[in-house]
């Protein structure tokens, strides 16, 4: 309450003999201290709710008049209610085409050298620690550009309120739920947050399966983050204070491979089945603890970064819809590994559309063919729609197809299936 009272008033309360009766615009405020008289308390709750509703009221005027927010509200109660919505990010506009195409080339450069097969040695851990660095900097610099736009202004809501600490917080770019399930540019959902919530249940637990096995696929070839990650779970465990914490793979070393016999015969499936292939694994035939270890120190460090890579990523954990890179580790393995989840999976009748509403159908024709489309389409049976947006999918002519519709086609994915970036910061 006191840092409320500091808050509302914009001056300190610290000489708590002077100022316990405080005038403001003619009024006393009637303040209490604690037995220590380090704390002050100002008893009247309701004059301090409205003088502090008065200058939220103040800043809401600001963000629409500075910033353009259409709708902007003042709710002293938002941190029960922001779970319900969904927080859009800003979009990096008018970033020079040089900073996108080196930042385009040294992704690829680091993808090509993690997809070599030879030896794991100095030089090229070298160059991929130069070439992170150059991401990381890029990505950086890019972020300067990010800015929320005009429709992002006009559709969405900022909410004002107290927080914890008793500062002014802006909550930017709210969405609800509904809305979240319309927006979207380019094919590709571009709301942040959770896509599980508005799908079925056991077709979110699917495509999370699916999102977890193409990145154990990529991750099974990159034996310096499986390192790091491996590395970090061990910190954890034995240096850290939160023992218990949620890490990218289990403690116990759970293995988490898929075995769904839908994905039996994925790309993903195939691809860890050939690193599973490569790796040595005579050592262990061993018939002692002593003899295996021996053994495995004998092996070159190309065989042991296999290893290494493939058992971490046999064991990583990953779901569906979930928190933001900076909330949650499996989703910063995600942004590191930058898997092509597009490349891997695309909507099928089988893996997608059946298992939709013919609502969320017809949702997703308008947001890819528009009005037109969903005005003619709108009494057909749902068996129609799912087969016709699955020959728009995955039917071998696509030459008609404009640039937008091709763009659709090969890279569209789910909300909550492609790597969940940093959501906009909180003042």
């Amino acid at each position: 309450m006191a840092k409320a009272v500091d808050w509302a008033f914009g001056i300190p309360l610290r000489d708590t003999r002077s100022m316990l009766n405080h005038r403001r615009c003619g009024l006393f405020l009637l303040c209490s201290t604690d037995l220590f008289e380090s704390l002050v308390y100002l008893i009247d709750g309701e004059l301090l709710q409205g003088l502090a509703a008065e200058k939220l009221e103040k800043s809401a005027e600001r963000l629409r008049k500075r910033e353009g927010w259409a709708n902007v509200e003042v709710d002293f109660d938002a941190a029960h209610k922001l779970h319900s919505f969904h927080r859009l990010q800003p979009e990096p506009l008018g970033v020079p085409k040089d900073v996108n195409d080196a930042l385009s080339a040294a992704i690829d450069a680091r993808t090509t050298l993690e997809d070599f097969d030879g030896e794991w040695t100095e030089e090229r851990e070298a160059d991929f620690d130069t070439l992170s660095e150059q991401i990381e900097a890029l990505e950086t610099q890019i972020d300067g550009y990010r800015e929320f736009t005009d429709e992002q202004k006009a559709k969405a809501k900022c909410v004002l309120s107290v927080g914890r600490n008793g500062k002014l917080q802006i909550d930017r770019a709210l969405v609800t739920r509904a809305q979240a399930n319309r927006l979207s540019a380019n094919g590709k959902d571009t709301q942040s947050g959770s896509g599980a919530a508005i799908l079925p249940n056991a077709l979110a637990n699917d495509l999370g399966a699916t999102r977890q096995q193409i990145a154990q696929a990529k991750l099974a070839n990159n034996p310096k983050l499986a390192g790091d990650v491996l590395l970090l779970r061990l910190c954890q465990q034995v240096l850290g204070s939160s023992r218990w914490e949620s890490g990218a793979i289990e403690a116990g070393f759970e293995v988490t491979l898929s075995r769904d016999e839908a994905l039996a015969d994925t790309r993903a499936a195939h691809d860890l089945a050939k690193t599973r292939g490569l790796l040595a694994t005579e050592w262990m035939e061993q018939k002692s603890v002593a003899a295996r270890l021996a053994a495995l120190r004998q092996l070159t460090p190309t065989e042991k970064n296999r290893l290494l890579a493939y058992t971490v990523a046999a064991c990583l954990k990953v779901s569906f819809g979930g928190s933001c890179v900076d909330k949650d580790i499996g989703e910063a393995v995600l942004a590191d590994l930058t898997p092509d989840f597009a490349m891997a999976w695309r909507p099928s009748a089988s893996n997608y559309f059946k298992r939709l509403t013919k609502a969320k159908l017809l949702n997703h024709g308008k947001s890819w063919f528009g009005d037109a489309w969903l005005s003619s389409h709108e009494g057909h049976k749902k068996g129609e729609l799912v087969t016709e947006l699955d020959v728009f999918f995955n039917a071998n002519a696509a030459a008609n197809l404009s640039a937008e519709h091709l763009q659709i086609r090969e890279h569209w994915l789910p909300l909550g299936f492609d790597v969940h970036t940093k959501a906009a910061s909180n003042d």
